[in-house]
């Protein structure tokens, strides 16, 4: 892949999760949540079990870890799904967006974790990029 291949794929699966936000929203309107996140993750485990290997099962620590994540993941999107009852689509995508420049700082203030510079300089450049989205 070229780089100028990569920059469009980056660009078209951005604009895909932009307007997610909106055609759930849209969805909400003709279903609940738990509805809609049913039939929507319903579908998607249905197209990719059969290119799913399901050996070596998974045990122990790595069974309880998956499933602990797992979880964690479905309490983040029911809440943005439910959260799309009430709030509009950009501001739904701001909040998950904020979220994800927030995990360094989360990071460092948990666990005592400092950043690195480039991951420092990186949070400095999506916070600019959030702000200049929204303003």
């Amino acid at each position: 892949m070229t780089r100028r291949q990569a920059d469009l794929a980056l660009l078209v699966a951005t604009a895909l999760w932009g307007t997610s936000f909106v055609a759930v929203k849209s969805a909400l309107a003709d279903a609940t949540p738990f509805a809609f996140l049913t039939v929507r993750f319903g579908i998607a485990a249905l197209a990719l079990a059969p290119g799913t290997r399901f050996r070596p099962r998974p045990a122990g620590r790595e069974l309880w870890g998956g499933t602990l994540l797992g979880a964690l993941v479905a309490v983040g999107f029911v809440a943005q799904t439910a959260g799309l009852v009430i709030t509009t689509p950009s501001r739904s995508a701001f909040i998950v967006a904020v979220s994800s420049v927030l995990a360094p700082v989360i990071a460092l203030a948990l666990l005592g974790e400092r950043p690195r510079w480039l991951t420092a300089a990186a949070l400095a450049l999506a916070t600019l990029g959030i702000y200049g989205g929204i303003c």
